[in-house]
């Protein structure tokens, strides 16, 4: 019997081109599997190829595939089951919204007392103010991290507990300043109807042009 921890990975499809896929994919890549038992429970297409046994030891991030319906699209019944029947050192929910899984917090941290294991979330926070639920969610939370400074900045007096982490952008090399000239190109390309001296504010998605 493997001596191992067993750490399950909670998020979206790291094969996927979403920023949260992206983060559970680095996680992933820095994991070491010679300490870990891993094992991913994802929001998400999951390839046939890819769902293998819990914690199978011979492949390192086996999928589990959340089998979320219109009423519970991120599986909450789902894991509460999946950490009810298997033995889970670490639940590490990643890249999340910190109010997805907030109806079942109260189950997971009784779980969590009962079973033993740790429970860690890294999710996001870009509001510009500090919302008190969300303060109460946060504070239930073991291990908080938010991934933004912004994020911590404004938390930390509030949450004493929480901790800043952000996991590597992947293909980081791959966002480089352009020159000035290659810049005023793309801008007549995409946006030949603004002003020269328009401020532009956007955002790179898999969905932008």
């Amino acid at each position: 019997m493997s001596t191992k921890k067993r750490v399950l990975f909670v998020g979206e499809n790291p094969d996927n081109l979403t920023g949260n896929g992206n983060m559970l994919s680095a996680l992933l890549g820095q994991a070491d599997y010679d300490k870990y038992d891993v094992c991913c429970f994802l929001k998400g297409k999951v390839y046939p190829s890819h769902i293998k046994d819990p914690f199978c030891p011979s492949f390192h991030s086996p999928y589990i595939p959340c089998y979320g319906d219109p009423t519970d699209e991120w599986g909450k019944a789902q894991l509460l089951d999946f950490l009810s029947s298997h033995h889970v050192d670490i639940l590490f929910m990643v890249g999340i919204d910190v109010w997805v899984y907030v109806d079942i917090f109260r189950q997971i941290d009784d779980l969590r007392k009962k079973k033993g294991f740790k429970w860690i979330v890294l999710f996001p926070y870009d509001l510009r103010y500090i919302r008190k639920d969300w303060l109460t969610w946060i504070n239930y939370i073991q291990f908080p991290y938010v991934y933004s400074e912004h994020g911590y900045n404004l938390l930390k007096s509030e949450v004493p507990k929480i901790k800043y982490f952000r996991p590597p952008l992947l293909n980081k090399h791959l966002f480089i300043p352009w020159p000035e000239d290659k810049r005023k190109e793309a801008r007549k390309l995409f946006f030949f109807d603004l002003p020269e001296l328009a401020i532009l504010f956007g955002f790179i998605g898999n969905n932008q042009m």
